[in-house]
């Protein structure tokens, strides 16, 4: 198996995405490693569903849990082993990992993050010489990486957009890939597939305007993907989509019917501080007035 190296986070272009060992180098692009590896674990549910997937820290695990994980299955099925960290693994770590990489097991992939720095580097080199797919994950620092970023993201979720949409949104939504990850599948699932400027500019305006009411409001006026658009918006921006109790007692209150106002009447000689009341159920006498 010849080595391979993919672009920045994109392992759509690196072959088959079930390759047996990944190494993905991580400069301070966490978003575009945790893609690499949703894309992995996508592709093996999707060859078996019920495929096993387990995440270790590499500064946590033993060798010999390593042989635990790797080991063949007595019950077979897919297995994704994701070693987090691989830099912090000790020397007898990644020389089980160098082994394992050049005879891995049928059905199991293994995918290892590596900071990117000089710190057991001799890892990754040592995973590219066994045949490892090496994956660069760095932070995407150009405007026009991010515009592809966008555009890729788009695409990965069935949809197609432009360079200058794609420019949109990132004015619109900002620079955090996740969020940009999860703006690009909203906009797909909201305009059909076909995303263009009108598109952005209404996902940017209900963003901006969300409120647990216009949730709330949608669907009691039985507007269904309204209410559903709404509700995604509220939940990417961390917005309760309840009711604001102080307004629900206020409108409880003014839909009560209207009672007539009672009376105090204070006989001559009474003591102060009691009073018998008119125009209630019976009169009654207190210790203090009603207020």
């Amino acid at each position: 198996m010849p080595p391979t190296t993919s672009p920045d986070g994109d392992l759509t272009d690196s072959g088959d995405l079930l390759t047996p060992v990944r190494a993905a180098a991580r400069r301070r692009g966490a978003a575009a490693f945790a893609r690499a590896v949703a894309d992995v674990v996508a592709a093996a549910k999707g060859r078996e569903a019920s495929a096993d997937v387990q995440h270790v820290q590499a500064g946590e695990l033993a060798p010999v849990q390593l042989d635990e994980l790797l080991g063949p299955s007595l019950f077979g099925g897919e297995r994704v082993v994701v070693v987090h960290a691989g830099q912090d693994g000790t020397k007898d770590l990644t020389a089980g990992l160098l082994s394992y990489a050049k005879d891995p097991v049928d059905g199991t992939v293994l995918v290892i993050e590596h900071s990117g720095g000089a710190k057991q580097k001799a890892l990754v080199e040592g995973l590219r010489g066994a045949g490892a797919v090496v994956v660069p994950c760095a932070k995407l620092t150009k405007p026009a990486d991010r515009a592809s970023f966008v555009r890729a993201e788009i695409s990965r979720a069935g949809g197609r957009a432009s360079r200058d949409v794609a420019t949109l949104i990132l004015e619109s939504v900002g620079n955090d890939m996740r969020e940009l990850a999860t703006a690009c599948a909203q906009l797909v699932a909201d305009s059909g597939g076909t995303v263009d400027a009108a598109a952005v500019q209404r996902y940017h305006r209900g963003r901006a305007e969300v409120t647990g009411f216009t949730v709330a409001d949608a669907a009691v006026a039985g507007n269904t993907v309204e209410a559903l658009q709404a509700l995604r918006w509220a939940e990417s921006l961390g917005v309760a989509p309840g009711v604001d109790r102080g307004r629900a007692g206020r409108r409880r209150q003014n839909d009560r019917p209207c009672q007539r106002p009672t009376r105090q009447r204070i006989s001559a000689g009474q003591p102060a501080g009691h009073a018998a009341v008119e125009g209630g159920a019976g009169a009654a006498a207190g210790p203090r007035l009603d207020r």
